[in-house]
């Protein structure tokens, strides 16, 4: 079976290609779409998109992931842009290893814990819950000049060569 960003990209297939960018990035600007009406009318909102540190760096097995997630960073972008004239803003978040069972689609998923928990400085992985109240913040008005942006949250793993 096909699993998500285990195929080089020369040898991507139509399928999957779509099959990401359309979870990953389309439900993105539709969700937005659809919601940009009534935040408008509101005059608030705040549209929040999960991107990763393989849309800014090349990562074994997730190429067509990271391609998508790099389209979010872009599209959210754009969409700060355009709708923080109506008071909607626009922010995506970018974690560090979080351990979930989307790590479950790849092959390597024990290289990949061992070698984020090694480079993590925080000696930790961020925990979902972390994410959340981040994308929390970004919700309040104390975050509503934070436009456009995507805010790492990591442990530090970045910044580990």
């Amino acid at each position: 079976a096909w699993k998500a960003g285990t195929v080089s990209l020369t040898k991507q297939e139509a399928k999957g290609w779509d099959w990401t960018l359309n979870i990953n990035t389309r439900s993105i600007l539709f969700g937005a779409q659809a919601a940009a009406g009534y935040m408008m009318k509101a005059g608030w909102g705040r549209i929040i998109g999960i991107t990763s540190f393989g849309s800014r760096r090349v990562l074994p097995e997730y190429s067509v992931v990271g391609v998508s997630k790099a389209a979010i960073e872009a599209l959210i972008r754009y969409l700060a842009v355009e709708l923080v004239r109506y008071g909607i803003v626009c922010n995506a978040v970018s974690p560090g290893v979080v351990e979930t069972d989307a790590l479950n689609h790849f092959p390597s998923k024990d290289a990949i814990l061992t070698e984020g928990l090694r480079r993590t400085p925080a000696g930790r992985f961020v925990t979902p819950e972390e994410v959340a109240r981040v994308v929390a913040w970004l919700c309040t008005d104390d975050a509503r000049m934070i436009v456009g942006q995507t805010l790492v949250v990591d442990g530090g793993y970045e910044l580990m060569a």
